[in-house]
């Protein structure tokens, strides 16, 4: 089914739909309980960002689950976003 998509129109794609969730949840973060969640934007950025490069670079596109829950640099974004948004959670 996707044979007729190029690899070029898959990344193409790829990137659109990450800075989509890049905006979203941006849009989300500053307009949910409070202003402070802002903080959290920059770890779903760079989790985004990580995981394009693996996706370009390393051709690991194949079975993001494994990826996500193997990729030590997206763990800490996941672990360091948890702990920031429970603290803003916490504080207001």
């Amino acid at each position: 089914m996707l044979g007729g998509y190029s690899v070029r129109l898959v990344d193409r794609l790829l990137i659109v739909v990450a800075a989509a969730t890049a905006l979203a949840y941006t849009a989300y973060a500053v307009t949910a309980h409070s202003a402070w969640m802002a903080l959290t934007v920059p770890f779903v950025v760079g989790g985004l960002a990580r995981y394009l490069v693996l996706v370009h670079r390393h051709d690991l596109g194949e079975e993001p689950e494994n990826v996500l829950l193997s990729d030590r640099a997206i763990l800490a974004c996941v672990g360091a976003w948890a702990v920031v948004s429970a603290a803003v959670l916490a504080v207001t």
